[in-house]
């Protein structure tokens, strides 16, 4: 793949077609960690939810219904990280779909699966190393935060929300410039976990406009997605106002439909790595 070929635009487009053509296996791939992660969270949520607002039960009504909610919040735990870390995996799939699917092969999931179930570990590395440098950003935050709302006075209050201000523009600025870990990490297969995060940085360097531009278009698209499905199924919610239970089933599920961009949004990201390899 030409690494200078596609511009701005096409890396949307491009993408967009790939997840468009090969939506069937994608789907297939994507259907039982995204399942996996809905049926987690209902059944964590769902039952105390059905006795406190659908049976009106309250105080000593509860007791005897403790232990099997706390068995059922823990199963669906379970089922809601394996499903979760199952959907980062698939993110990585997608980036070798990408190069293949651009490179005119034949894609093979199973292969994908295979080559990144290798590499797990340094996958877990890694972004523990990315949360790390977010959470020492927001630890330095709300200690200045803290500093400056202790002064109580209207100076005080001004700097706190200056620090709440630098604070965002601080983790906006990294989240650019680690944006191209995914592709660096699945792509350059030598590199060491923490150095995934520096050759990123490298990457975007002199490019953080092309990125900002790429991820604030991917991040409108995924907003509409967001505000059109609720639009579009609001006949299934009226349907569920009269059971508050099956109204959290439904707002669970509009929630983690997103989850169907991920395909789209590693392809965004392949497509951005090539264009600044």
């Amino acid at each position: 793949m030409d690494n200078h070929k596609y511009g701005f635009w096409e890396i949307f487009n491009k993408s967009f077609a790939f997840m468009v053509k090969n939506f069937p296996s994608i789907m297939k791939e994507l259907l039982l960690p995204v399942a996996a992660q809905i049926f987690g969270i209902i059944l964590s949520l769902v039952p105390l939810t059905h006795l406190t607002k659908t049976l009106n039960l309250k105080g000593d009504e509860l007791v005897p219904y403790i232990i099997p909610v706390l068995l059922l919040l823990i199963l669906g735990l379970v089922f809601y990280a394996w499903g979760f870390w199952r959907c980062l995996l698939i993110s990585c799939h997608m980036v070798l779909a990408s190069d293949d699917y651009f490179s005119s092969k034949e894609l093979d999931f199973n292969s994908y699966k295979v080559e990144i179930s290798k590499r797990q570990g340094n996958y877990v590395k890694m972004l523990l190393w990315y949360s790390l440098f977010v959470f020492i950003i927001c630890i330095i935050g709300i200690l200045a935060i803290g500093i400056t709302l202790s002064q109580k006075s209207s100076t005080g209050a001004m700097l706190a929300i200056l620090s709440v201000i630098v604070m965002m523009l601080a983790i906006i600025f990294y989240s650019l410039r680690a944006s191209l870990t995914l592709p660096v990490f699945v792509l350059e297969k030598d590199v060491k976990p923490l150095d995934v995060i520096k050759r990123s940085f490298e990457l975007t360097k002199n490019t953080l406009l092309l990125v900002f531009g790429v991820q604030f278009l991917y991040g409108l698209v995924l907003s509409a997605f967001n505000i059109a499905l609720p639009l579009v199924t609001y006949p299934v919610k009226l349907l569920c106002l009269s059971n508050p239970a099956l109204l959290m089933c439904y707002n669970i599920i509009i929630t983690f439909a997103c989850l169907i961009f991920i395909p789209f949004y590693s392809s965004i990201s392949y497509m951005l790595y090539k264009r600044l390899y």
